[in-house]
């Protein structure tokens, strides 16, 4: 299992928006799962599904096989159902 270092989340990208919430700018996010949580996060949990602003980062250094690597601060809003 890879375990985030400091304020990083790995996350994996939903490929459709949670159907539980209904947002006027729904458009302007990418929702991702969380796989992992490095130890200095806080808010974020395992399993909590999260939206980041924008297209996301597509820098080859941030992105892995089980998803990409975003740091807690970059998260837009959480979701838990």
């Amino acid at each position: 299992m890879i375990q985030p270092l400091q304020d990083r989340l790995l996350v994996e990208l939903l490929p459709d928006p949670p159907r539980a919430i209904t947002l006027t700018d729904a458009e302007k996010y990418r929702y991702f799962k969380v796989v992992a949580t490095g130890p200095k996060v806080y808010e974020v949990k395992r399993g909590d599904i999260v939206a980041l602003p924008g297209v996301g980062s597509t820098d080859p250094d941030h992105v892995i096989p089980e998803g990409q690597f975003v740091r807690e601060g970059d998260v837009g809003f959480i979701i838990r159902f």
